[in-house]
C-alpha cells in the first residue's frame, strides 16, 4: 500500500507542538492555519481546525506506533475502529481553500443584520443593532446606535464592535425553512430573513 492522508486529533492547543514532533519523526503533516485576530500567544495565525491535523503516511507499513511517542497525544480519527483515508484531491482542495481564506485576511468576526452589538469608543460603550454585514476584515460595520436618546446610523471599525450575548437569532435549516431547535427567529427591524 502507499502513503495516504489521515485525520489525527491532538490535545487542545497542542497542534503546533504535535506538528513539529511528527515532522521530525518523518511524517508529512498538514496543519491548515490562517491569520487570526486575536492570535494565540507567540503566533500570528490559528489552526483552521483546532485540535486536528492531517498526516500522510503508509498506515499498513508504519502503523500507529510512532504516533504514541508524540507529545500531545496524537490519535487517528476512527469510525468503528477504522481510520478512513482522505483522497489526495480533497487535501489539495483544502490547501487551496486555506490559502484563499488567508489571502482574505483570515478568521475575523462577521456581523449579520439585526444582531445586537456594543460599540466601544473612547472608553465608553454604546449599544446598537447591525444594519449591514461587514464583508472583509478591514471593512467597517454599519450600525444603528442608540446615542443620547436618538438613533444614529454610523460605520465603525470591526475591532470596536462586540456581539452582545444571546443576540444572534436562531438559524434556519436549508430544507423547508424549519428553524433549528424548533424556535422561530425574532423579527428585527431591518433584519434580513433567511
Amino acid at each position: 500500500m502507499s502513503a495516504r492522508w489521515y485525520v489525527a486529533r491532538t490535545r487542545t492547543r497542542r497542534e503546533y507542538v504535535a506538528k513539529d514532533h511528527l515532522t521530525a519523526a518523518g511524517f508529512e503533516v498538514l496543519l491548515p492555519s490562517v491569520p487570526s485576530d486575536p492570535p494565540r500567544p507567540g503566533r500570528t495565525d490559528a489552526p483552521l481546525f483546532p485540535s486536528y491535523l492531517f498526516l500522510r503516511f503508509d498506515l499498513e507499513q508504519d502503523g500507529t506506533l510512532a504516533l504514541g511517542h508524540v507529545p500531545g497525544p496524537v490519535r487517528l480519527v476512527t469510525f468503528g475502529g477504522v481510520a478512513p483515508f482522505l483522497p489526495d484531491d480533497a487535501v489539495e482542495s483544502l490547501v487551496r481553500a486555506t490559502e484563499e481564506i488567508a489571502s482574505e485576511g483570515g478568521i475575523w468576526p462577521r456581523f449579520q443584520p439585526g444582531e445586537e452589538v456594543s460599540v466601544h469608543w473612547g472608553g465608553s460603550e454604546i449599544w446598537g443593532r447591525v444594519l449591514e454585514e461587514n464583508r472583509s476584515p478591514r471593512a467597517r460595520v454599519r450600525v444603528l446606535l442608540d446615542f443620547v436618546g436618538a438613533q444614529v446610523d454610523v460605520q465603525v471599525p470591526g475591532d470596536r464592535v462586540r456581539l452582545l450575548t444571546g443576540s444572534r437569532p436562531p438559524r434556519r435549516t436549508r430544507g423547508h425553512g424549519r428553524f433549528i431547535g424548533g424556535v422561530a427567529a425574532p423579527r428585527y427591524a431591518g433584519a434580513a430573513t433567511a
